[in-house]
């Protein structure tokens, strides 16, 4: 009887590890149902995460690929990791995002549909498929930039909003094919279409798709076809971003604080008026020393702090 008891405690033991950070926190009861999703504030390690919606969500930062995971997504879709998918701390689910591997300038659209990583230094978390897409070669720490597409993530709110027992059907692109970007940015090398993908030689690049209203049922899951687009690479250096302001007096009582860090005060004049001033530390050239910092930072009482792509 204690051999009998001993080994069901090792295996529900196993199984919670590999259900992994949605069973932690999202869990919930009932059969799969997509819904939309914010969320209320929650706590990762001690650091607390605040959902909200952000349609124009423009970040760079680390991404990993997803281990072993519940059935289904903190959105309620069913988890596939051959799906063009990923998950993030506090965007909306489902959020249609371009994400691009700054590492080899592969850019892919990808449909948020949960919540994670748990490791405070990623942003994202991937699914095996979406990996293959964006051509990622290491598991743990990928640099890539985030924007979230607003007309259709309105339009794949919309849909499950209006449908919420429909099967998402963004799972359905598992095998991406690879075109041209246009011509400002696209490196000329050419490089070979990810693992499965069907040839491209002879073939022209395909036609820029229109922009879909959320009033076209159907509009934000085609988005979603599994294209690879060609950009160019910025593998730049990492930094750890502690904060950011629309007045720069207060960047510098930030820095201040922060000067036994080596702290600096930047200025991006693209970004929006109320984050236009940032405060960062360090250049790091590998993610376990900016996860060093990081550590760093968040135990001296910085919890907005993370990892960014110069």
């Amino acid at each position: 009887m204690k051999k009998a008891l001993a080994l069901s405690l090792v295996l529900l033991l196993a199984g919670c590890g590999a259900q992994g950070f949605f069973e932690r926190y999202f869990r919930r009861p009932g059969p799969s149902v997509p819904t939309y999703l914010v969320g209320e504030p929650y706590a990762i390690n001690g650091v607390w995460q605040y959902p909200r919606e952000d349609f124009q969500f423009n970040e760079t930062g680390l991404a990993r690929l997803a281990g072993g995971h519940a059935s289904r997504t903190a959105s309620g879709e069913p988890f596939d990791q051959t799906a063009l998918a990923a998950a993030h701390r506090t965007l909306p689910l489902p959020s249609i995002v371009r994400v691009t591997n700054l590492e080899n300038g592969r850019q892919v659209l990808l449909r948020l549909n949960d919540r994670g990583p748990d490791a405070i230094g990623r942003m994202l978390e991937l699914t095996a498929g979406a990996g293959r897409a964006l051509g990622v070669t290491n598991p743990d720490a990928t640099k890539v930039r985030v924007e979230v597409l607003e007309a259709e993530s309105k339009a794949a709110i919309a849909e499950v909003q209006g449908n919420p027992a429909a099967p998402p059907s963004a799972a359905a692109a598992t095998a991406p094919q690879v075109t041209a970007a246009p011509k400002g940015g696209v490196q000329a090398e050419s490089l070979a279409p990810p693992s499965g993908a069907a040839s491209t030689a002879g073939r022209t690049a395909a036609p820029a798709r229109a922009v879909l209203s959320a009033s076209q049922p159907g509009a934000a899951l085609e988005k979603v076809d599994g294209t690879v687009r060609l950009v160019s690479p910025h593998n730049a250096s990492l930094t750890v971003e502690c904060g950011s302001f629309g007045n720069p007096e207060y960047g510098n009582i930030l820095r201040a604080r922060l000067a036994q860090y080596g702290a600096r005060l930047e200025t991006d004049y693209n970004a929006p008026r109320d984050r236009a001033y940032f405060v960062r530390v360090g250049h790091f050239n590998t993610a376990a020393d900016a996860d060093a910092m990081l550590d760093r930072l968040l135990r001296a009482g910085i919890a907005g702090a993370h990892v960014v792509v110069e």
